[in-house]
């Protein structure tokens, strides 16, 4: 049965806000006083994606991103912030543009992300342009040249769909 969260006791561990608004500024007050090092860095990422995803700040989650991508280039997170970064892209900017930019990239010996998430990628763009045919034959290097890919049921269900 579900819990009604107004009956819930509020404790140091498990705190009940009125709103939801309430539990975000006290989400963005936690994540803003992490000042040491990495995990500040961390932190900032958070406090980007609230911006995103509870106001729809596109500047202020692109300028965290940026400045986190200024001194870590090379480890998982930065992947994963350059993935949000095309995929913001993607919704909000030049979709031609940025399929030529993963185009290129794909083309660089030093790529900033592994080969198969810029095939999705530029799958994703492509399908969002309306290029299926180009779309369709970067799903299919995928499959035919990752088959261990994170992508791999994406791109079969792409081009058994097609």
């Amino acid at each position: 049965t579900p819990v009604d969260p107004a009956a819930a006791p509020a404790t140091g561990d498990n705190p009940v806000f009125a709103t939801e608004e309430d539990r975000l500024a006290e989400t963005r007050k936690a994540l803003g006083a992490v000042n040491s090092g990495a995990a500040s860095e961390i932190a900032n990422l958070y406090l980007a994606e609230l911006a995103l995803e509870s106001e729809n700040d596109v500047e202020a989650a692109s300028k965290a991103w940026d400045k986190y991508l200024e001194g870590n280039s090379d480890n998982l997170m930065a992947m994963w912030v350059r993935v949000n970064q095309i995929q913001l892209e993607r919704e909000t900017g030049d979709q031609a543009a940025l399929a030529e930019s993963l185009r290129l990239e794909l083309e660089r010996a030093d790529r900033d992300l592994p080969e198969d998430v810029l095939l999705y990628e530029l799958a994703r763009t492509y399908d969002a342009l309306g290029q299926t045919d180009d779309a369709i034959e970067r799903y299919q290097q995928i499959l035919d040249e990752y088959p261990s890919s994170p992508f791999v049921a994406d791109a079969r269900r792409a081009t058994t769909s097609a």
